[in-house]
């Protein structure tokens, strides 16, 4: 019987050997083709997916990469696994972590070189006592990358035209722009949203009136979408519950971990008040454009939203928004007297306050959440 080291050894170096140069993303895919059938799908999906976990942090130090590793490898979750499928787990650590740094090297991680000490046998860890990956290594490499600039990396999703929901080995890592970047520190928290529209829905999937808490959105965001997105308890024990008012005729608060902008964040965090621009009502720092997953795939979660559809540009004038879409905010139309309208963010920019139907299936969605700096 081959052990599990032996195996991922042989998947690693025959991928090198096809492609030296072969990137994180080419790799997992080679995996998803030749490991798989080998392992099971229950083991390849859990190791693929911490296995990536690592890769995103593969810049930091040995010690702290090492350390991912051999609680990968404690993980009750993973060894049950190989176990089911008769696979030797004896041995595992010291292939493993010669096949990681295989690995980092033909993605050209330079100067990471993974040493491991002890003597690490399967049974170590136990449930949440030994997390694969420490939350504080997750939020020590979010800030590394506030410091250097407005965005940050956090949980995966798809993000391509091929990519499916329900195979995580295609999602790619979420980028977020900080709307917080000048204040984060004295807030405690980063305030984030999606930099792209991530995929389309209706805000309720019923017609009518409706509010944030008890629309359809709030529901997919909350639960599909969060478990979707963010795989890991140490990702999730980032993200606070937010307690997000209610609007209009509606008054009851929601409680939240992901959520929609309202109309007076998005103007805060987003451009200020609707500008004009050489005549054309225009708020750059409000477009959006969805990723290729968005604007080909229909029917992401319940509630029937269609393919995202990106604006043509047909008209000179408005050329330059070629490529953006609408997307929603969460407060229920102001001085409307209709509650079955929402606002929402013009392929423009422009906050439209008046709002439109909820059960509109071509707007887009774009994530707000925020991380807390103490967990």
């Amino acid at each position: 019987m081959k052990t599990f080291d032996q195996i991922l050894m042989e998947v690693l170096k025959q991928g090198k050997k096809e492609n030296p140069r072969i990137t994180a993303k080419e790799m997992r895919n080679y995996w998803g083709d030749r490991l798989k059938p080998i392992i099971g799908s229950g083991a390849y999906s859990v190791v693929c997916e911490r296995f990536m976990e690592l890769l995103s942090v593969r810049g930091d130090t040995a010690s702290k990469v090492d350390k991912i590793i051999r609680r990968l490898l404690g993980s009750s979750e993973i060894g049950s696994e190989l176990e089911k499928e008769k696979i030797d787990f004896k041995g595992c650590v010291e292939g493993f972590v010669t096949a990681c740094n295989y690995l980092l090297a033909a993605i050209g991680s330079d100067g990471v070189n993974i040493e491991v000490t002890g003597d690490i046998e399967h049974g170590d860890a136990q449930g949440d006592d030994m997390p694969i990956v420490d939350a504080s290594l997750i939020l020590e490499r979010i800030l590394e990358e506030t410091s250097n600039g407005n965005y940050v990396h956090f949980g995966a999703f798809p993000q391509n035209a091929m990519d499916a929901l329900n195979n995580k080995g295609s999602y790619d890592p979420i980028k977020w722009r900080i709307l917080n970047k000048k204040t984060y520190k004295e807030d405690g928290e980063l305030f984030l949203i999606s930099k792209n529209i991530l995929f389309a829905a209706r805000y309720n999937i019923q017609l009518g009136d409706t509010n944030w808490k008890a629309c359809s959105l709030n529901g997919i965001l909350n639960k599909q979408f969060y478990n979707d997105a963010f795989s890991t308890p140490e990702e999730k024990s980032l993200i606070k519950e937010v307690t997000n008012k209610g609007t209009a005729g509606y008054l009851s608060d929601s409680v939240d971990k992901v959520f929609l902008l309202s109309v007076a964040e998005a103007k805060q965090y987003l451009g200020g008040e609707n500008k004009q621009v050489d005549g054309i009502e225009r708020t750059d720092e409000r477009c959006a454009q969805g990723t290729e997953f968005a604007k080909n795939t229909a029917n992401v979660y319940e509630g029937g939203g269609s393919k995202l559809p990106p604006y043509n540009g047909s008209d000179k004038a408005y050329e330059w928004a070629k490529g953006n879409s609408y997307w929603w905010l969460r407060t229920i139309a102001n001085d409307s007297g209709d509650d079955s309208l929402v606002a929402c963010v013009s392929k423009y920019g422009v906050v439209h306050e008046v709002g439109f139907s909820v059960y509109n299936f071509n707007y887009g969605v774009r994530p707000a959440l925020k991380l807390n700096l103490k967990p």
